[in-house]
């Protein structure tokens, strides 16, 4: 039996601001993310031969008054049996990819600080639903990009986390550029984004 998808599991939690995650797109323009990896790869890979490059978003849920990645190149892949190799990264984006269209759960995220700091903190489930559906976002966001990268001739890795209250795992994989897909771990199902608006 297939798992409920995120969406669907976070529909099923109390009603709360983070259920607006549900409605929320990634605003982008796919050429716009394109150009920014193609850029990158086109500069770093003109000083130093890259095997791999890879992206993550900034800690947006510490960090909430900007949700945006960066680039990093390896001169090569250091496979998937762990990822000690992602902190030998050689060269880095000098300029961040700003995210576009969650701003309204950006202010929920921030709520969430200020009242952790007064020591309470409501809706602890539909936070990690709501952190694991960005990641979700954020990737299917990269993979239509891809359709429109010319530039970039080597394995384009994408995020991964773990958010163990909410069940959901993400690992990171080599991806082929001419194919790129998806690849997470089996708690996340094809389906995962079932249910958003």
């Amino acid at each position: 039996m297939l798992r409920p998808s995120s969406c669907q599991r976070l529909a099923a939690e109390p009603t709360s601001p983070y259920h607006i995650i549900a409605d929320l797109q990634i605003t982008n323009d796919l050429r716009d993310g394109a150009k920014y990896f193609d850029d990158f790869y086109a500069q770093a890979g003109g000083e130093h031969a890259l095997g791999a490059v890879y992206t993550q978003m900034n800690g947006f849920v510490i960090n909430p008054d900007l949700r945006f990645c960066d680039a990093f190149g390896f001169a090569k892949h250091g496979g998937t049996d762990h990822f000690d190799w992602l902190g030998d990264f050689g060269p880095a984006s000098d300029e961040h990819y700003v995210i576009d269209g969650l701003e309204d759960l950006q202010r929920v995220f921030l709520e969430d600080i200020e009242s952790q700091r007064s020591g309470r903190r409501l809706h602890e489930n539909a936070h990690h639903l709501a952190e694991a559906l960005v990641i979700v976002k954020f990737q299917r966001f990269l993979q239509s990009a891809k359709a429109h990268m010319t530039k970039i001739k080597c394995p384009c890795s994408l995020p991964r986390t773990t958010t163990p209250r909410s069940g959901t795992r993400f690992r990171l994989l080599p991806l082929d550029p001419r194919h790129l897909q998806i690849e997470v771990h089996p708690l996340l199902h094809a389906g995962e984004l079932d249910g958003c608006g």
